[in-house]
């Protein structure tokens, strides 16, 4: 977590905000995990999670999104 943290602050500087879509902030978020030291057996399970976690999070952004719309 402190390692994603560090270069989640580094690379703020390069991120417009306004102009990121909801997929690319979740998959720079996702992007994060290491799951190379993953015993292969488990594998399709963490592929798994990780995709339910990037449309959850797609959603999320998304009504996040709709809502400041909305307020103005």
């Amino acid at each position: 977590m402190q390692s994603m943290a560090g270069q989640m602050k580094k690379g703020a500087d390069r991120i417009n905000l306004r102009k990121i879509t909801p997929e690319q902030l979740a998959d720079s978020i996702l992007g994060q995990l290491d799951m190379s030291d993953a015993p292969e057996r488990i594998r399709p399970e963490m592929n798994q999670v990780v995709a339910r976690l990037r449309e959850d999070l797609t959603v999320y952004f998304n009504i996040l999104k709709s809502a400041k719309e909305q307020i103005g």
